[in-house]
C-alpha cells in the first residue's frame, strides 16, 4: 500500500513537472482567451466591432518602439506579441463586414505594415513563430480589395525573397 502512495505521488511530480502550464499575467490571460473565442466566426464579428477591445490587441502590431525596445529581451510581452499576430490573422481571414473594415484598416496602417515587414527580416529562431502569422496577415493585405500599402507584386517580391533568403531585400521593404 505504501509503496503504491509513493508511486502516485511520483507521477503527479512528474506530471507537474512536465506540465505546459505557465503562470501568466492578467494581459497574457485575456489575449488567450480572445484567441480562444475568435475561433467562432459570430465571436469574430464581435471582436471586430468592438472598438476599444480591437485596439488593445492590434497595439504590440502597431508600435514601433515595441518591437524595438521590448520584444528583444522579455519574454511576457514577446508572448503577448505572437499571441496578437494570430489573434490578427484570425480576425482578417474571418467572413464578413466586420472582419473586411479590419482588412481595409490594415491595408492603410503604414506603422502595421512596416512592423510585420520587420518581423519577418528578423532572422533568428525566436521570431519564427512570428513569422507565419505576420505573413498570413500581409498576404490578406496583399491580395485583398483594398488599395493599401502592399501591392500583390510586392507581396510576391517579399516571398521570393524568403524563399530565397534575400534578407537586405526585406529589410528595404520594411522602412
Amino acid at each position: 500500500m505504501e509503496a503504491r502512495r509513493e508511486r502516485l505521488r511520483e507521477d503527479v511530480k512528474r506530471r507537474k513537472s512536465a506540465s505546459s502550464f505557465k503562470p501568466r499575467g492578467a494581459k497574457e490571460l485575456i489575449l488567450l482567451i480572445i484567441e480562444r473565442l475568435a475561433g467562432d466566426d459570430h465571436n469574430c464579428r464581435e471582436i471586430c466591432d468592438t472598438q476599444g477591445l480591437l485596439s488593445k490587441i492590434t497595439a504590440p502590431i502597431t508600435s514601433r518602439a515595441f518591437l524595438d525596445a521590448v520584444c528583444e529581451d522579455d519574454d511576457v510581452w514577446f508572448d503577448i506579441l505572437s499571441t496578437s499576430l494570430r489573434v490578427l490573422a484570425r480576425l482578417i481571414s474571418s467572413p464578413g463586414e466586420a472582419s473586411t473594415r479590419l482588412l481595409q484598416e490594415t491595408s492603410t496602417s503604414q506603422d502595421m505594415v512596416s512592423n510585420l515587414l520587420r518581423i519577418i527580416k528578423r532572422n533568428n529562431d525566436r521570431w519564427l513563430r512570428l513569422q507565419e502569422p505576420a505573413l498570413q496577415i500581409l498576404a490578406q493585405v496583399a491580395l485583398g480589395p483594398y488599395t493599401g500599402l502592399m501591392t500583390k507584386e510586392e507581396f510576391v517580391s517579399l516571398l521570393r525573397d524568403i524563399f530565397f533568403g534575400n534578407k537586405d531585400n526585406i529589410e528595404e521593404k520594411s522602412r
